[in-house]
Formats: C-alpha cells, sequence, structure tokens
C-alpha cells in the first residue's frame, strides 16, 4: 500500500491529502494559502464490503468517465464526516467539492473546492486503490451497482 494520496489543483495551489490507512481509519488533509483542515475518517466494514471499496471505485468511475458525465458522482463516510461531490464538465475540468465535519470536542466544518483535470484521473485513480489496498480496483461493483443491487456476489 501506498502511504499518503495527494491531489493538486490544477488551478490554485489547494491540495487534498489521504494519509495513514490503518485500523480501519484515515487522515484527510485540505491544505491552500488559506485554509488547512484535517480530519481523521473512520471506515465501516460490512461483510464483503467497505467505505474505502466505494470510495476507491469512485474514483475508478471517474476515471472510466474521463470525457465527462451528467450530475454528481459522490461518496460519503458512514458518519458523513467526509462527503466527495464530483463533477465535470465536457473540457475536461473535474471539480472535487470537499466537505468535513467535526463532532467531537469543539465541533467544527470545513467546505473547499479543489480543481483538477480529466487526464490526472487515471493516476488519481490508481493512487487511491493502491493507498487503500485494492490496486486492481474492486472489479464489477460500483457504489450504484451496490445501491442499486445489494452487496451480493456474482
Amino acid at each position: 500500500m501506498s502511504r499518503e494520496v495527494t491531489i493538486k489543483s490544477t488551478c490554485t495551489d489547494a491540495k487534498l491529502e489521504f494519509l495513514n490507512f490503518g485500523n480501519d481509519c484515515f487522515r484527510v488533509l485540505f491544505e491552500s494559502r488559506t485554509l488547512s483542515a484535517s480530519k481523521d475518517v473512520w471506515l465501516y466494514a460490512d461483510g464483503d464490503y467497505s467505505d474505502c471499496q466505494f470510495l476507491v471505485n469512485l474514483f475508478r468511475e471517474m476515471a472510466r468517465a474521463w470525457k465527462g458525465w451528467e450530475g454528481e458522482k459522490t461518496w460519503r463516510s458512514t458518519e458523513a464526516d467526509f462527503v466527495l461531490c464530483c463533477t465535470s464538465d465536457k473540457l475536461g475540468h473535474i471539480n472535487l467539492e470537499v466537505h468535513l465535519l467535526e463532532f467531537d470536542g469543539s465541533p467544527w466544518s470545513a467546505n473547499f473546492n479543489l480543481d483538477t483535470e480529466a487526464g490526472e484521473l487515471e493516476k488519481i485513480s490508481n493512487e487511491v486503490a493502491m493507498f487503500f489496498g485494492f490496486p486492481g480496483g474492486v472489479p464489477g461493483k460500483t457504489a450504484t451497482d451496490i445501491f442499486l443491487n445489494g452487496i451480493s456476489s456474482d
């Protein structure tokens, strides 16, 4: 497994990082010139599937649809303390809208956008898969498949 994933904005100095995966959680870090926010995100597993597999497949779906897609592709952690909403346009611009929420101690929230390009999606997808220990992705199961058809094996 890789130790971190860094998604850099193509328009600003902003970056989104996934760090320290292990023991059913990982750290999300967003940094820009004007904002820094980090959060430990706990992952839920139910039998054959886990939150991190859905997140890996979100990035796989975006990489496969690199020419653009309609609407949002969204992933949220079980506790909804990390939400990622991704949109694209026909020019190859990808927007990642990130929401972080902290419920413990002094509650806070942070919302930010990070832009990347369609040409980066395959690289990002591979890095996310390696980070969570799924170098080949999770074949045949997308978040949409699970939502519509359940978790059963085919």
